[in-house]
């Protein structure tokens, strides 16, 4: 089975550009979507004291196992049987989740402002991409029409990717990787060759020919590209985690409430699925083609953010009609939807493998308990106004959840990380940015909620004590989560691996 890749020669590469230039004249690239990069790398630290020139040209690594097709909630992003990772633009929302997945920087949600065309006639074609993401396909339709036509992708120009017919440098080569006799099979065999972020089992399908003094000639791993901050979720996305999980952990904690036989109303059935349909509404301020939503249903095999999406389709209906037409059974159905959609939101943030910040299974434990602090916090500012008969119950939830997740916060921010890592915790390890999240957060409701479980107070100080514990609980929890997608999204930096 043919497998199409690249090797790059970095000895070859003059750093000239030219290669990008032709790939955005072919393929009309928006402006702001740099399907192809030329990074100039830091020589010394890659065993050249002389510090000569060095280039890296990167673009989508078509990998064998793609990190954005696994998390695409539309089935967007696909791999062809010749491995070359593709997008259905037609089915693509912009929903930026793939951007923060692919651990290459090879990816863009391109914005209208951003299109552009070579010439007037070509302008509607290229904003047909704008709000979208976009990347490289190898020059897939001339690959394809070479092939039909008989000929050899990398030998004949006609059936090669544009960067490599206008590389004056002749750095780049296309080919089969599964034919042995293929003209980068046998680069690869007679040249020392590394990969890209190795380490993570992508399986990419573009290899590097690297200087005989590199340092991963001794198994070394090397940072080629620094971290940089993630663009694409803004606060829309940081919303939809604090509403979507202080709604589904309301639901969750007054069914525990009805379980325990305490006296509360049904307010909480329509208040969280309204919680969670704000959330999930504002996420359409950060979509690129929010309109095409509904496409987000069909990647539930694999992506998050798609099960999420379902998990909210059952849960709305299913809690108003709980609320309408009181029922056991559509109580524990709707507490089953609303705890698929809080597992879901822990996912879609750990499952983006391009921030190491999020990429840590803590994290998963840290959305959860986060989410029932907030919602603990949310049911105690009710307690105190129309129900203080249930407020011993939320403060013993609240306790909990609260040690919870100052635990795993404190937990999360001393582990051990890469340079990304470090870069995205370090905001959160301020003293200002701890004052939020552990002070008013932690240490004021756990004072507060211990008071009112071992005090027998008056009911006027209870529920002014319910409030301001409820209110802490709410800021800490929705600052930690807003911090964590707002300041800690750094993408990690690209490594060189081994040379093979």
């Amino acid at each position: 089975m043919t497998r199409w890749g690249m090797v790059i020669d970095l000895e070859k590469c003059v750093g000239c550009d030219t290669c990008s230039a032709a790939c955005s004249q072919m393929n009309h690239v928006p402006s702001g979507a740099g399907w192809r990069q030329v990074i100039p790398l830091d020589t010394p630290k890659l065993g050249n004291p002389q510090n000569g020139r060095l280039f890296l040209p990167t673009n989508c690594m078509h990998c064998g196992d793609a990190p954005c097709q696994t998390v695409c909630p539309t089935t967007a992003t696909f791999r062809h049987a010749d491995g070359i990772v593709d997008i259905h633009d037609e089915l693509c929302i912009g929903c930026g989740y793939c951007v923060v997945a692919c651990p290459y920087l090879a990816r863009t949600i391109t914005r209208y402002d951003e299109v552009y065309a070579f010439t007037p006639e070509l302008l509607p074609a290229a904003t047909d991409r704008s709000g979208i993401c976009t990347k490289c396909d190898f020059c897939l339709p001339r690959v394809e029409a070479g092939l039909v036509q008989g000929l050899t992708p990398g030998i004949d120009a006609a059936a090669s990717p544009n960067c490599v017919n206008f590389c004056i440098a002749d750095a780049i080569h296309f080919g089969d990787l599964h034919d042995p006799d293929s003209n980068i099979s046998r680069m690869i065999q007679a040249k020392p060759t590394m990969r890209l972020q190795e380490d993570l089992g992508t399986d990419p399908a573009i290899q590097y020919v690297m200087r005989a003094d590199y340092p991963g000639m001794n198994g070394a791993a090397v940072e080629l590209v620094p971290p940089r901050k993630q663009k694409v979720w803004h606060k829309p996305a940081a919303f939809n985690f604090i509403l979507g999980g202080t709604g589904a952990a309301v639901y969750l904690l007054g069914l525990w409430l009805d379980w325990l036989g305490a006296p509360v109303t049904d307010w909480y059935k329509l208040l969280a699925p309204v919680l969670i349909g704000l959330g999930l509404l504002g996420l359409t301020l950060e979509a690129g083609r929010p309109f095409r939503s509904v496409h987000i249903f069909r990647g539930w095999r694999h992506s998050w953010m798609s099960r999420e999406a379902w998990a909210a389709a059952f849960f709305l209906p299913l809690a108003a009609a709980a609320w309408l037409w009181p029922d056991s059974l559509l109580d524990w159905l709707a507490a089953l939807a609303a705890l698929a959609f809080l597992i879901s939101q822990s996912f879609i943030v750990y499952r983006s493998r391009a921030v190491t910040a999020w990429n840590r299974p803590i994290i998963l434990w840290v959305m959860v308990a986060a989410s029932f602090v907030s919602g603990a916090g949310l049911f105690l500012l009710a307690a105190a106004l129309f129900h203080q008969a249930v407020i011993s119950y939320l403060a013993a939830a609240g306790l909990v959840s609260v040690l919870a997740q100052g635990g795993l916060w404190l937990v999360y921010l001393h582990g051990s990380g890469d340079k990304a890592f470090d870069l995205g915790t370090a905001v959160l390890r301020k003293p200002r940015s701890l004052l939020a999240t552990m002070g008013l957060g932690v240490v004021v409701p756990l004072i507060l909620l211990a008071g009112m479980l071992l005090v027998d107070l008056p009911a006027l100080l209870l529920g002014v004590t319910a409030v301001i514990s409820g209110g802490a609980m709410l800021l800490g929890s929705a600052g930690l989560k807003a911090q964590l997608i707002l300041q800690a999204g750094y993408l990690r930096g690209i490594q060189a691996g081994p040379v093979r």
